[in-house]
């Protein structure tokens, strides 16, 4: 409360008036311990406002009995057949974020690289801690391969990318593949979250 904020002060006005931050005053929060406040609703909404341009809504059942998987698969209707595949894995921290916000650039990278794409909506903690969501894209991998002929994807051209919170899952996913003998042909690493400076 407003102790927290008196102690903040000092430090505000140690910094010189070209640092100081208009915006300060809207930030100028106490820390709250308690989990980020979910709005499913809007995060639904979103999900169906947001043009999705040939992503698809699919369930993956779960690996090893595990749950299931909600993802996106994104292609071109002249996609060539077998073709490559991607996992990616949108960033968020790894408590926000929803495939829905990274539907532009998978429908590009489908529809320009001739791939299928799929955009694992992976469960987010704190509500569901590690390993949640590395099984979840652990989940999106393995349903690839083990339907790659029906999908119409070269298993040799499988490969998993991701960004920020992503890029971090999408190592964790390629060590798991590579530990559990599971051909992966790339891993494309944006900005990742890889460890405690990140």
């Amino acid at each position: 409360g407003a102790g927290v904020r008196a102690r903040r002060r000092p430090a505000r006005g140690s910094l010189s008036r070209e640092w100081r931050s208009p915006w300060w005053p809207v930030f100028d929060r106490p820390h709250d311990p308690r989990p980020p406040r979910r709005r499913p609703r809007l995060e639904r909404l979103l999900d169906r406002v947001v043009p999705s341009g040939t992503g698809r809504r699919t369930t993956l059942p779960g690996a090893g009995g595990g749950p299931e998987v909600t993802a996106y698969r994104y292609e071109a209707p002249d996609r060539p057949r077998p073709s490559g595949a991607l996992v990616w894995i949108h960033g968020g921290g790894m408590v926000v974020g929803a495939p829905w916000i990274d539907h532009r650039l998978c429908d590009r990278l489908a529809r320009e690289l001739g791939l299928l794409v799929v955009s694992v909506d992976y469960r987010l903690a704190p509500e569901h801690p590690f390993p949640a969501a590395v099984e979840d894209c652990w989940t999106a991998l393995t349903w690839l391969h083990g339907r790659a002929e029906e999908l119409g994807v070269d298993p040799a051209r499988i490969g998993v990318a991701g960004a920020s919170a992503g890029g971090g899952l999408a190592a964790s996913v390629a060590q798991l593949a590579h530990d559990r003998g599971v051909p992966l042909a790339f891993q494309g690493l944006v900005y990742p979250m890889l460890d405690d400076r990140t």
